[in-house]
């Protein structure tokens, strides 16, 4: 790992990996999760959600799992926006050429787009792909598809995560570690994202780490996950031998909290020097090490607050969260609220902007854990 006094003196560039924009579709199973460590909360969804399907006709879903399942939300940052986001922290902190691979949630529309203002090289097609893998799921982060064949490619990985096939997994991995250009890392692995437990999480991701030995690049430390967790992570590369790789998970405008140096001049290059054995150059930044909660509370309220420079018009964070009803028709949470917000949400907002207010700002500082504790 280095530190960011260190950064520019021995490398040329720059390398941002895993971030997202507004075609990211984000899982809302964190509802379901904090329900259950709270009654309260538990009470207000559920309230919320009876009223949703007595307003739209439909059968009442008492399963919060699968309540959260038909909903999501999506960041209100543009493509253009988030690689200017990545870039100038990189050239105007660090000094130094910004590679900047976007990885939204099986969607590659924001990279295809960023190839009509950027070459491949700055702004590559790559995405984070939702895999499924026995009674859970993986994210893996695909970067430097081909454009001639990425959409291809994307396509084929979709429709194996809407219809999983046995065998099917290990035929596109191998499919995509062919291309020398491509780079594979599985993001955050020891995240349970769907909730199934954190034992039996740890059983299956070291199961799928053996199955598919070789086909999987780096692993992830993740700049919006805990030091605990990605302390885990280090562990687990030193006793599997497998390379360690940034990866900051940006939604709003907060760069990057984990970067890659490197002296290569293109993102092939980069690629070339992972998969090629070359030793792979973390950077923390010092944002890292601020209080997660904090930095979290941030985001969230600049998701949620008003965007008039929407691309698509999407102003209220409730034109940005979505729901799929009975059959196939979506509907927008303003849809569902006629324009009112509701007093729940408007609470946990105003409360929200109040812990991240630059008083309260100075009190999370000086609760933020020593940074030699960190990683």
């Amino acid at each position: 790992m280095i530190r960011e006094p260190q950064a520019p003196e021995a490398f040329s560039s720059g390398v941002s990996l895993h971030s997202h924009t507004m075609y990211s579709r984000e899982s809302t199973s964190f509802v379901a999760g904090f329900a259950e460590k709270s009654r309260l909360f538990n009470w207000l969804i559920r309230a919320q959600l009876r009223k949703y399907s007595e307003k739209y006709g439909e059968r009442q879903l008492t399963d919060l799992n699968e309540q959260t399942k038909r909903m999501w939300w999506t960041s209100p940052i543009s493509p253009a926006e988030a690689l200017r986001v990545e870039k100038k922290q990189i050239t105007e902190r660090l000094s130094l050429r910004p590679l900047v691979s976007i990885t939204d949630h099986d969607s590659i529309e924001a990279p295809l787009q960023l190839q009509m203002i950027a070459d491949n090289d700055e702004a590559p097609v790559s995405l984070e792909w939702t895999a499924p893998y026995l009674d859970t799921y993986f994210h893996i982060g695909v970067h430097n598809l081909d454009p001639e064949w990425a959409q291809t490619a994307t396509a084929d990985m979709l429709s194996h995560t809407a219809d999983p096939k046995p065998g099917r997994l290990r035929e596109l991995l191998e499919e995509l570690a062919a291309y020398p250009d491509v780079l594979l890392v599985l993001n955050h692995p020891y995240w349970d994202q769907p909730w199934n437990g954190q034992e039996q999480h740890d059983r299956l991701l070291l199961q799928f780490l053996d199955d598919f030995e070789g086909l999987i690049h780096a692993l992830e430390i993740n700049g919006l996950r805990t030091w605990t967790e990605n302390r885990r992570v280090v562990e687990l590369a030193r006793s599997s031998g497998m390379k360690l790789i940034s990866g900051g998970d940006r939604h709003g405008r907060e760069p990057n909290a984990t970067l890659n140096l490197t002296n290569a001049a293109t993102f092939a290059e980069f690629v070339d020097e992972i998969r090629g054995g070359a030793e792979s150059h973390v950077l923390v930044m010092p944002h890292f090490h601020d209080p997660l909660v904090m930095r979290i509370i941030q985001s969230l309220v600049e998701i949620m607050k008003d965007h008039p420079e929407h691309v698509h018009g999407r102003v209220h964070w409730s034109d940005r969260v979505f729901r799929r009803c009975e059959g196939a028709d979506v509907k927008t949470f303003s849809e569902f609220f006629g324009g009112k917000e509701p007093a729940m949400t408007r609470h946990l907002l105003n409360g929200a902007r109040w812990l991240s207010g630059p008083s309260m700002r100075k009190a999370w500082k000086r609760i933020a854990v020593p940074e030699e504790a960190a990683l």
